[in-house]
């Protein structure tokens, strides 16, 4: 869920700025298995270049694709 990945973000200390929250948006959204590869690592990929570190892209990605 994007509101789960954003929250992580900002508990890292990350601003939660628009570009990032529409990383986790992307992240989770998706059709199918292959379409849910691509869009973690659209989120993952997006969010480093936003200045996140990789293990926290990874994490709040893995939250966008939660759907509890």
């Amino acid at each position: 869920m994007t509101s789960q990945c954003v929250s992580y973000l900002q508990s890292k200390t990350y601003v939660p700025t628009n570009v990032r929250r529409d990383y986790c948006y992307t992240g989770g959204h998706f059709s199918g298995s292959a379409d849910k590869g691509i869009a973690y690592q659209a989120c993952r990929v997006g969010l480093e270049s936003t200045g996140v570190r990789h293990s926290d892209a990874i994490m709040a990605c893995d939250y966008a694709q939660t759907s509890v």
